[in-house]
């Protein structure tokens, strides 16, 4: 506002000067006009702004604060009101944590949210708070938010495969404090989990470890599976060979060589019968 005030009056200056020229020059009549113009310039530019897009336009004439708010593009507001313009666009906060795990380790963790201001609520804002309302209100209650769910996890959780579980708990928690102010949390990313090198190599050890166990478990599981399946098919076969050897009869032997022999060429065979194994001779003809 100061300068825009400091902007006409020195608009002001050029154009006394211009004018004062002109009068001297016997020019009263375009003087006349010139005066009229810069005046209708300059009113006009004092009580026409823009809004830009993405942002709503608060009205503060002196310490006083609409309450209604101006959204994107061309108003007309009073000469002596300045236009504070509030983002309301999503905008993006990283910080770097150092807090504590459930066995009291030492964590960094590199964190990235997601925010957006509600149109609807940037006068309250700006009148609590002000412009700078992500230093004052995000960045300590995330701060207090990441601190406490950390506290509930092991370093191990947090370093391995729990980081979207966390992430969603800490936005879970914060949302209805930032909402409470007017202040849209649209989500929280975990960039990365830093632990002392010693933890962090122990952690990757016994993660190793579970991994081979759980390889070994596996393995014995399929080979329990594969003794089951050779089981089972022994029990088959021997419950198969048992029928057969039901079936099995002397004459049905007799019957199904005899039956075998037909499509073989020649029509004399010797069939050994009898107890004495002497062969007698037979005459098969093939059908």
């Amino acid at each position: 506002m100061i300068i825009e005030i400091i902007l006409i009056l020195v608009a002001f200056g050029c154009f006394g000067g211009a004018i004062l020229t002109l009068i001297e020059g016997g020019n009263k009549i375009f003087a006349v006009v010139l005066v009229v113009v810069g005046i209708v310039v300059i009113g006009g530019s004092m009580c026409i702004t823009s809004i830009d897009a993405g942002n709503v336009g608060i009205r503060d004439t002196f310490g006083n604060v609409d309450d209604t708010v101006f959204f994107p593009g061309l108003v007309v507001k009073n000469p002596f009101t300045n236009v504070v313009q509030m983002n309301t666009k999503t905008q993006e906060f990283t910080e770097v944590y150092s807090t504590l795990t459930s066995e009291g380790l030492d964590v960094s963790i590199d964190l990235t949210l997601l925010y957006k201001l509600s149109p609807t609520e940037a006068v309250d804002i700006y009148k609590t708070v002000g412009t700078s309302y992500a230093d004052v209100i995000i960045r300590p209650q995330l701060r207090s938010v990441v601190r406490d769910v950390i506290a509930e996890y092991e370093a191990k959780d947090i370093y391995s495969s729990d980081r979207t579980t966390i992430a969603t708990k800490i936005q879970e928690r914060l949302f209805p404090i930032c909402n409470e102010r007017g202040i849209i949390t649209e989500t929280i990313l975990i960039r990365s989990v830093t632990l002392p090198t010693k933890i962090s190599d122990a952690i990757q050890q016994k993660l190793e470890a579970e991994q081979k166990i759980t390889e070994k478990q596996f393995e014995v599981k399929t080979e329990e599976m594969e003794a089951d399946r050779k089981r089972a098919e022994a029990h088959g076969i021997a419950d198969a060979q048992a029928i057969i050897d039901e079936s099995l009869t002397e004459e049905y032997l007799k019957w199904y060589w005899i039956e075998s022999m037909r499509n073989r060429p020649g029509d004399t065979y010797y069939v050994p019968i009898g107890n004495d194994g002497l062969p007698i001779m037979a005459t098969v003809t093939p059908t």
